[in-house]
């Protein structure tokens, strides 16, 4: 909850962050943490069963871990910004974040990716 928060308040104004858990953590989370989730005004919390490429259309990029997502991202040329290692991180391929702190400066690239 604490990663969603963080990055909903590094967004630009009016952007907002669609969140789609892994299906493999579906029923996983508890009640209390998806109440908090939804408590956050920027944070759109959608369905495991959304497929990531449909949502990745609409988007203005996606924002990884380490994901297949990414890579399907990158395919419809939307900006990927990575948060951990990923296969492709480092390549000029993704937008790298070493630090929580360089999100708005990530978000400013994204833009112009």
């Amino acid at each position: 909850v604490e990663l969603i928060r963080t990055i909903c308040r590094a967004l630009p104004h009016g952007v907002k962050l669609v969140v789609k858990m892994h299906p493999g953590l579906d029923g996983m989370l508890e009640i209390s943490a998806l109440r908090a989730l939804r408590a956050i005004p920027n944070c759109v919390l959608v369905n495991t069963s959304h497929r990531a490429l449909d949502i990745a259309r609409d988007a203005l990029g996606v924002i990884v871990i380490n994901s297949t997502v990414a890579l399907e991202a990158l395919l419809i040329d939307r900006p990927v910004i990575v948060l951990g290692l990923w296969a492709f991180s480092g390549h000029g391929l993704t937008i790298d974040v070493p630090s929580l702190n360089s999100l708005p400066e990530a978000f400013a690239t994204a833009r112009d990716f």
